[in-house]
């Protein structure tokens, strides 16, 4: 599929024909396609992969903009970022934030900037929403994911600082 193991920064991904990446692989496919019901989105544009990293992470390519030459977007999830997780509605959650970079990405290419970030949180809460999911698993992934990087820090890079991010998200469901 035109990436190596090691071909995102680094990151190990699974390898495509094993059971944890098929399992997650699946796992993702069905929440994406619950996220984007209804809304012209095809699954086949995708891979859905798992990697292996100490901490919580997710991420979203465009087939346009990533390492290498793709020919599906991707959307992984770190093995550690599902062993965190309580339930299937924050895997949701986390899906549907890397779908708001997707979304982000058919109006600009800009680089990933924490305009980006908080907007793909913003647009969780209306796919969340489409899919049926409660929406308050967003603010219950964040601060799992977030007590990573010290919920109320500062910054952590282009990510922002978990506390305002999730400000951003009880504002937008009130």
């Amino acid at each position: 599929f035109g990436m190596k193991q090691d071909d995102f920064e680094g990151l190990k991904l699974y390898h495509p024909d094993s059971r944890i990446n098929d399992a997650v692989g699946k796992k993702v496919k069905s929440i994406f396609e619950k996220l984007f019901k209804n809304m012209g989105v095809n699954s086949d544009d995708f891979l859905f992969m798992c990697f292996h990293e100490e901490h919580p992470n997710a991420f979203f390519i465009n087939k346009n903009t990533g390492t290498g030459q793709l020919s599906k977007n991707v959307i992984a999830v770190s093995d550690s970022m599902i062993q965190h997780l309580d339930h299937e509605e924050e895997l949701a959650a986390v899906i549907a934030h890397e779908c708001g970079h997707f979304i982000w990405q058919q109006y600009t290419q800009d680089n990933n900037t924490i305009v980006q970030e908080r907007w793909s949180d913003i647009q969780s809460v209306d796919l969340m929403i489409n899919a049926g999911y409660n929406p308050l698993y967003i603010l219950e992934m964040q601060k799992k994911v977030f007590s990573n990087f010290t919920y109320n820090s500062v910054d952590f890079g282009v990510h922002g600082t978990g506390f305002a991010r999730a400000e951003d998200v009880k504002a937008y469901l009130t």
